[in-house]
């Protein structure tokens, strides 16, 4: 009896964990769904402020004082477009055929889109870059939502002003097969040993405070391999931690 007692209560808990998960993934829908219909009602009143910032900027009656003022209000408004524009691309569903890409213009584009939260945060981007780097064949917007979960993972790693820094390099990996690899790494709090081998698990999180929910590195994995490429993860507790994607090269 004592054994079915503990077999049921096993069988509990996984099927609440899936409910939850199921629960969390169907909340997320629907913000993601509130978020696109209310992004496309701002950028309707955005581009009035474009065009008519565009128009005052020619006009012959306004002093140079007032045109920069204009012009520096038609620059946020113009971030502001393609911030809006960058989060519509993530938050909607990786569409289209895999196809040639350099993976640092998606290092780029993911850090464009992160561009307001590392300002807040204070964190400094430290980029080394190949002058030459081999393409990688991927669905540019998987690999997009993988970078930006690693990068995010990175950034809230560091309770004050820090340093994450991205590494890109062609090396050979698993018998010598041509591979481009990325290494994200930042010198925040790191992550206790006892953790490490979760770090991969749907919804782990040790941010729960901070309103995370612990997708980043299990979906930027789910992306990553799909694509016949690696990802793991080395760090230690008050040391930092560095992820590491590996993907195939053309």
């Amino acid at each position: 009896m004592g054994g079915r007692k503990k077999k049921d209560g096993t069988v509990k808990k996984v099927t609440d964990r899936v409910s939850s998960n199921m629960l969390e993934s169907h909340r997320m829908a629907i913000v993601g769904q509130l978020f696109r219909g209310a992004a496309h009602d701002m950028k309707n009143p955005l581009a009035v402020i474009l065009q008519g910032s565009e128009f005052l900027g020619y006009s012959e009656t306004l002093d140079d004082s007032a045109k920069k003022i204009i012009g520096m209000i038609g620059k946020a408004a113009s971030r502001i477009d393609v911030l809006i524009e960058n989060i519509l691309g993530f938050a909607g569903p990786a569409t289209g055929e895999a196809q040639s890409t350099d993976i640092r213009t998606l290092i780029d584009e993911s850090l464009a889109l992160l561009g307001p939260q590392l300002s807040n945060s204070f964190v400094q981007v430290a980029k080394d870059f190949p002058q030459s780097i081999p393409g990688c064949t991927v669905n540019r917007g998987e690999i997009r939502h993988a970078l930006v979960g690693m990068l995010m993972n990175a950034a809230d790693a560091i309770p004050e002003d820090g340093i994450v820094s991205i590494e890109v390099r062609q090396v050979l990996y698993e018998s010598g097969k041509s591979s481009v690899a990325v290494m994200v790494t930042d010198n925040g709090c790191g992550i206790p040993e006892d953790n490490l081998d979760k770090v991969f698990d749907p919804f782990f999180t040790t941010k729960k405070d901070r309103g995370r929910m612990g997708l980043g590195l299990a979906a930027a994995r789910d992306i990553v391999e799909r694509h016949n490429g690696h990802l793991s993860i080395e760090s230690k507790e008050g040391k930092g931690t560095s992820v590491l994607m590996v993907l195939p090269a053309e």
